[in-house]
């Protein structure tokens, strides 16, 4: 679990403020703002076959979600989001692929709308425009090969 720390100096008094993040964040205060963002320190808030959390070298910002095709050939992890009609609204995440063998399909309420090209593997932030608003569906099948992903953000 990831904490963040607020250090507050005031003459000599020292005051520290805790908090920790376990869900997804959505700002949702400014109604010309959306911000969302995930960095699976759990998969409570994602309806959940195969993936699991895991730490790998590859991560920039362990731990992440991970497939490996040998626990589930296929893995597919969903989540709803409430998104706001902002302009020029984005999805990123970051990924990182060991196997050529890999094929990970990202969708949005049931279209796809990515995919890992061919024989890649590696690591790379991956974006995609959302031109929707409202419920919004996010959902990654992957199949063979491990993947894993961290860092979702919609701004």
């Amino acid at each position: 679990m990831k904490l963040l720390k607020l250090l507050i100096i005031c003459s000599s008094i020292i005051v520290t403020f805790s908090c920790s993040k376990t869900q997804p964040f959505n700002n949702s205060a400014d109604p010309n703002y959306f911000y969302f963002e995930e960095h699976f320190e759990n998969l409570d808030n994602w309806s959940n076959v195969g993936w699991t959390i895991a730490t790998h070298h590859g991560l920039i910002n362990p731990p992440g979600a991970k497939h490996y095709w040998f626990d589930s050939e296929t893995s597919i992890m969903s989540i709803n989001v409430d998104v706001k009609e902002v302009e020029d609204l984005t999805f990123s995440f970051y990924r990182y692929a060991d196997s050529q063998s890999v094929v990970l399909e990202l969708y949005f309420n049931d279209v796809l709308v990515w995919n890992n090209p061919s024989y890649w593997f590696g690591a790379g932030t991956h974006s995609v425009a959302i031109t929707v608003s409202g419920s919004l569906n996010i959902k990654f099948i992957a199949n063979g090969g491990t993947v894993y992903i961290d860092d979702i953000v919609i701004e």
